[in-house]
């Protein structure tokens, strides 16, 4: 129990309360007058913002702050715990709030085995992939070594035959290097029985290209250089099993007659094939005169000078065919084989007859039906 009821109190001091003034009484002998004391100024003193407080704590000796006072033996015995107690303690509470998901634990281990075995079979694939894409890589080398091993095959006998070609001492042997043999060798004869053979002497083989001609991928062209001569172009036609033949009439384009000849002589009545440059013309004169009857088309050769106009009737084949592959050439002159003809009687000075286009181009891809004259 307490030894009193006194307590702690905070009791306020206003500082702006005037100070009690306390009476001085002095003590005079005798009938001495008693001094008058005037007063003395005191400077104001300051106001505080906010009244303090202060603890007014009683003498401890007269308060009793506990009821017990504990001694050091009781404090250290109380500070010792059931250590076993204490642990079982943590565990039952651990167990209560937070009880362990073993089925966690199973998924985890159902994912990590899936893993596994999704990794193994993916390694797997790889692996199979890899094999595939190793023994595509060795196919694609095999192939690419045997294209080119085939290529240069291929090169070999392309220049082989051109180098014997113009190595060739005869007609008839310079004839077995060239296309159609059988129809060409007698052009050759013809063309070479006014002295001119041999041709002028090869000095190299600037180059070799492949070319398509109407979707037939068994064509080069090479460009030689010939003494004398400068730069020509040869067409080179290579079957398989076959040697390669050069197309000898587009070498010297070859023509039945020279084209002077023909556009100034103007032989009548016999048909000509010549190989020549068409294009569309608005020329109509003497048995040409109806536009409505006739298509106009101007005929030049080539290394000549001599201009001739070719007619054929609107409707024919022939007309249809050379306007269509003249549109197909974007309005540029078309190279074509012609059969030509000058009638009997016909009085204009510089028309013939179209008969035929015997090609698309300077070269005969097939023998041609009826021979060249």
């Amino acid at each position: 129990m307490a030894r009193g009821e006194k307590r702690f109190q905070l009791r306020p001091v206003d500082d702006d309360e005037p100070a009690h003034e306390e009476t001085v009484i002095r003590l005079h002998h005798g009938d001495e007058p008693v001094p008058t004391m005037l007063p003395v100024d005191r400077p104001p003193k300051r106001k505080a913002a906010e009244p303090s407080h202060r603890l007014a704590i009683p003498d401890k000796d007269s308060v009793e702050v506990r009821t017990h006072q504990p001694d050091v033996e009781h404090i250290l015995a109380g500070a010792e715990a059931d250590e076993e107690t204490l642990e079982h303690a943590w565990g039952s509470e651990s167990e209560r709030r937070n009880p362990i998901p073993w089925g966690w634990f199973a998924l985890i281990g159902f994912a990590l085995v899936g893993a596994v075995i999704w990794g193994a079979s993916s390694l797997q694939q790889g692996e199979e992939q890899i094999r595939e894409i190793r023994t595509e890589v060795a196919d694609r080398f095999v192939e690419e070594e045997e294209e080119e091993r085939e290529a240069a095959e291929l090169i070999d006998r392309i220049e082989t035959s051109i180098r014997s070609m113009f190595a060739a001492t005869s007609v008839d042997e310079m004839a077995k290097w060239v296309r159609q043999p059988d129809r060409v060798a007698p052009l050759m004869r013809k063309f070479y029985g006014d002295g001119t053979f041999p041709p002028p002497s090869l000095q190299r083989i600037a180059s070799l290209q492949p070319i398509t001609l109407e979707r037939r991928a068994d064509f080069w062209a090479a460009r030689v250089i010939l003494e004398g001569t400068g730069k020509r172009d040869l067409l080179v036609q290579v079957s398989p099993g076959h040697r390669a033949r050069i197309d000898w009439e587009t070498f010297v384009c070859y023509q039945p007659i020279p084209w002077d000849e023909f556009a100034t002589g103007r032989p009548r009545g016999r048909s000509f094939d010549f190989r020549v440059d068409v294009e569309p013309d608005l020329l109509y004169s003497h048995e040409f005169a109806n536009s409505d009857e006739w298509a106009s088309f101007r005929v030049t050769a080539l290394d000549s000078t001599e201009t001739l106009f070719g007619y054929a009737r609107v409707d024919s084949a022939e007309a249809q065919e050379i306007l269509r592959m003249f549109q197909e050439k974007g309005g540029r002159p078309v190279s074509l084989i012609l059969r030509l003809s000058i009638p009997e009687g016909l009085t204009s000075p510089r028309g013939v007859v179209i008969e035929k286009v015997l090609s698309r181009h300077w070269v005969y891809l097939d023998p041609p039906e009826t021979p060249s004259p």
